[in-house]
């Protein structure tokens, strides 16, 4: 945004503002799409493999915590950490925003509202799929590389699909169906006048909101079936599972005190 060139890949051209907020949640969303896969799976992915290799799970275990607040924890801590550095976007946008060689005809008064819709409603949604299967890939199979393997899979899957969305009549369909909601956003801004992407801060169609809530709802279900499959084991003891050791502690409470 801060040449202002550069802003035309993202639609900030001819009469629409580089610092528009169309301009600025395209380029969120594309952004999230290319650096979210790579810099969240980088967080996420070895969040409880980490605890493994660095040789501290065996301690973790054998306190009484939990499997659900440990695999929250793990969870929401790196996706955090995903997310504050992935925001970083807005906030260079915000900043290149307001640099002083901008031709004054072609930008907006600044406003927070796009931004904090932008990193609301358009990147935590992303981050959360895109987080959830990576978390789940890693965690259940232990192997960091296979979760980039299921998001290149993803990718590729997005990019085919999109091809055979181009030639449905039903644009509800190809809307909702879009994982990162590029194109449900394409779709809900696409009869938009100039004014009107200069203007409308917070755009929200009924495929938007549907397409937002079924793919948080996807995440989420990834994110639930991990912590069910998922099986604190000691890495030493003879692989003895976490809760068949507090049962027996539960059942013999005083061999403890002893």
């Amino acid at each position: 945004m801060a040449i202002p060139e550069g802003m035309s890949l993202f639609r900030g051209t001819g009469s629409v503002a580089i610092n528009s907020p169309v301009a600025l949640h395209t380029m969120m969303l594309i952004y999230c799409l290319l650096l979210g896969l790579v810099i969240t799976t980088a967080f996420v992915a070895p969040a409880v493999n980490r605890d493994h290799e660095l040789g501290v799970q065996g301690l973790l275990f054998s306190t009484p915590l939990t499997k659900l607040p440990y695999m929250l924890g793990r969870f929401c801590g790196a996706m955090l950490a995903a997310w504050l550095m992935i925001s970083g976007l807005a906030l260079g946008a915000l900043l290149a925003s307001v640099m002083p060689w901008h031709d004054p005809e072609r930008v907006v008064p600044l406003t927070l509202v796009p931004y904090a819709y932008g990193l609301g409603v358009l990147l935590v949604p992303n981050l959360l799929l895109i987080g959830s299967i990576a978390f789940s890939v890693a965690t259940l199979t232990r192997r960091m590389m296979f979760s980039y393997v299921a998001l290149l899979a993803l990718i590729v899957i997005y990019v085919v699909s999109g091809n055979y969305m181009s030639d449905l009549d039903n644009d509800f369909i190809a809307a909702i169906s879009d994982p990162f909601a590029i194109r449900a956003h394409g779709y809900a801004i696409r009869y938009w006048t100039p004014a009107e992407m200069n203007t409308i801060a917070a755009p929200m169609t009924p495929e938007l909101a549907i397409n937002r809530a079924l793919w948080v709802g996807v995440g989420l279900l990834v994110l639930g079936f991990t912590v069910w499959r998922y099986r604190m084991v000691l890495p030493s003891g003879g692989g003895r599972r976490l809760d068949e050791r507090r049962r027996q502690r539960r059942a013999h409470p005083h061999d403890q005190l002893a």
